[in-house]
């Protein structure tokens, strides 16, 4: 087990690369809703498949993780502690050709008050969970459109989502670092490799000027 901490905020990663808690230090209260899915502190594409993590090593000294993912793969994440928050940056990953992009989460919570979509920021009662790219080449937000467009989501359309107020419209999200779920909510970003060249097709559509 793998325990990180701010001055208020503790994460809690778990052997295999998961994160099994986001807890509130001042009050105790664990805010990971991984009872209904999984948490993987970071996933790569590989051939267009999501690699999911399988083992997690800490180096204290180092402050340095390592992820083990199938066929040998491995990334190197260093952690940096801040008085308020926790950074995380890939420094390498293994046969890095190979590697499409780099997911950070989707991180679940339980928090569903307030949901700042593009920021990234979820907002209980008492506490708020972040997640704040800090260099150009992070997106807040999944890979779900090979051209990085987010799409929107409306909360009424989500199964069993049931955690808005009787007879109120749901909003329409669009759908980036912060998304709200059945169960809360959810945190994620991404960072693609650039280093080689890709090819996007986007669907075109036309609109007559009467809209139809």
């Amino acid at each position: 087990m793998i325990q990180l901490n701010s001055d208020d905020f503790k994460v809690v990663i778990d052997k295999s690369g998961y994160v099994t808690e986001l807890v509130d230090i001042r009050t105790g209260d664990n805010y990971c809703a991984n009872y209904d899915t999984i948490a993987p502190l970071l996933s790569i594409r590989v051939c267009n498949e999501i690699l999911y993590p399988q083992s997690a090593s800490y180096n204290e000294a180092e402050q340095l993780i390592t992820l083990g993912y199938k066929d040998g793969l491995s990334a190197s994440v260093k952690t940096d502690f801040k008085s308020s928050h926790i950074c995380f940056e890939v420094l390498s990953v293994s046969d890095v050709e190979k590697v499409e992009l780099v997911i950070w989460g989707p991180f679940p919570t339980r928090i569903n008050k307030v949901i700042g979509e593009t920021i990234g920021v979820v907002q209980g009662d008492s506490f708020a969970i972040g997640l704040q790219a800090l260099n150009i080449k992070t997106i807040g937000g999944y890979p779900w459109r090979e051209n990085d467009y987010m799409p929107q989501l409306d909360v009424m359309e989500q199964d069993n989502y049931e955690n808005l107020e009787k007879g109120k419209r749901g909003v329409l999200y669009s759908v980036e670092a912060a998304k709200p779920t059945a169960f809360g909510s959810t945190l994620q970003a991404f960072c693609r490799n650039r280093s080689t060249d890709r090819v996007i097709e986007m669907e075109r559509r036309f609109v007559d000027c009467w809209g139809n």
